[in-house]
């Protein structure tokens, strides 16, 4: 096969390049010594093949273990190095677990501090409340109190008993002596409106008389006559009104004696005023009772409140765990309040 080929290529390169030609033969014999040893190699491969073999499989082998224990020993080094890495992870995680329970059994006290002084603050608010309203409580009775004795006597006077004798007969005495000084004022009234033009009347009736006698005339004359009685007329009605007016102040000084007389220590008019002011009395009194029971009920509603506010404070001081302490608890009164407050009334 193989000259059949370098004739072929012989054939393709034949006109007269010797050079061409030499090296294609050369290469050909080349070709030929390395196929040559080539099958030699193949056929000495062939031969001594179990021996290499073994060689091989031996340093393999070889290979193979060496390289298994030094991967198992660095594989043992990094799990003591994982292993330790691990430990320590573990260590400061405990750390940080009890760092965690510190720090919410903390925020745990806090809040349910937090609690109880807020449940002790509500009712501190609540008991200061109760006290101011028992502070108006005891005004308010005070002024109940006022108001119930300014109706009950007057003046010194009992309002009951003149209640009852004014109306047996005090108003009607009182009556009788206003009406008759209310007449008599009248009648001093138009008299004394009178007055002025009565005597003006007399002023000039005697001024007339004077005149006609300077003037010569005789006193039994007609003219002087007419003068003279005019004048006497005007007299008598100067004297009328002067003894009405008289009459009438006499009339108002006694019935002013009346009304101011006493009896029984308080007269007409003493009694007709505290008569008179004795609803507006009664009604400041009852206003202010009424007053007086609103705040009754004020002082127990928010003792109420306190009273619930303090047994939720309690609650919460047990609920966790904590002991008594401010404020000051009434409920508390008598043996154990004297502990926390010892001036406590």
């Amino acid at each position: 096969m193989e000259n059949r080929n370098n004739a072929l290529h012989y054939k393709m390169y034949k006109s007269g390049k010797s050079i061409v030609y030499a090296g294609l033969a050369t290469t050909a014999a080349l070709a030929g010594l390395v196929l040559a040893n080539t099958n030699a190699t193949a056929v000495h491969a062939d031969t001594a093949a179990p021996a290499s073999a073994t060689i091989t499989s031996n340093v393999a082998s070889s290979a193979v273990a060496n390289s298994s224990a030094a991967t198992s020993a660095e594989i043992a080094s990094q799990e003591a190095v994982v292993n330790s890495a691990s430990a320590n992870v573990a260590q400061q995680q405990n750390v940080v677990n009890a760092a965690s329970d510190a720090l919410q059994s903390a925020t745990n006290l806090n809040s349910n501090s937090a609690a109880v002084a807020s449940a002790a603050s509500a009712y501190s608010a609540a008991n200061s409340d109760y006290y101011a309203t028992r502070h108006a409580q005891a005004v308010a009775h005070k002024a109940a109190n006022a108001a119930s004795d300014s109706a009950a006597v007057v003046s010194g006077v009992n309002t009951a008993d003149l209640t009852a004798w004014w109306n047996q007969s005090g108003q009607s005495d009182y009556n009788r002596a206003m009406n008759a000084k209310s007449n008599a004022q009248a009648n001093l009234d138009e008299a004394q409106a009178q007055s002025d033009s009565v005597v003006n009347a007399w002023n000039q009736a005697s001024d007339a008389v004077v005149a006609a006698e300077k003037a010569g005339l005789k006193s039994d004359s007609n003219e002087m006559k007419a003068l003279n009685a005019q004048k006497s007329l005007a007299w008598n009605n100067m004297q009328t009104v002067q003894n009405a007016i008289a009459s009438a102040r006499k009339q108002v000084k006694a019935a002013d004696s009346i009304l101011n007389s006493e009896k029984d220590g308080i007269s007409l008019n003493e009694a007709k005023a505290i008569m008179d002011q004795l609803p507006a009395l009664k009604k400041a009194a009852q206003e202010a009772e009424q007053a007086y029971k609103d705040a009754v009920q004020a002082t127990k509603d928010a003792g109420d409140i306190a009273n619930a506010k303090f047994d939720a404070w309690t609650a919460a001081r047990k609920a966790n765990n904590l002991p008594y302490g401010r404020p000051c608890l009434p409920k508390l009164k008598r043996c154990c309040i004297k502990r926390c407050c010892p001036n406590f009334p």
